[in-house]
């Protein structure tokens, strides 16, 4: 999965203070797509195909809840390898994984 920002909010590309960051955030109005979210068949594939999108159902604040009640499982890529082994001969391990090799098994 990818999240494809959707260009409909855009931040300064410089450094921000919290209160700039906060106020920025603030000034999304509800309603705003964030990011579409494309699944793709192959690590190599161009194509995707949209399933989904990000969007504000509410005002954006800051609070604690991410740091302390909100948390993402991730799979590790070696589950894909030993389910999909073709994908290994696709990567690149210095351009995709910045690692000098990969190590199909964990």
């Amino acid at each position: 999965l990818r999240f494809e920002n959707t260009g409909e909010v855009s931040f300064p590309e410089s450094v921000q203070t919290q209160e700039e960051l906060i106020a920025n955030m603030k000034a999304i109005a509800v309603g705003t797509s964030l990011f579409n979210v494309v699944a793709y068949e192959t690590p190599t594939s161009t194509t995707g195909v949209k399933i989904g999108e990000i969007v504000t159902t509410s005002e954006c604040l800051s609070s604690t809840f991410g740091d302390s009640h909100f948390f993402v499982q991730h799979q590790r890529v070696e589950e894909d390898w030993a389910i999909y082994p073709e994908w290994l001969d696709d990567i690149d391990a210095a351009r995709d994984c910045g690692a000098s090799s990969i190590y199909p098994e964990w």
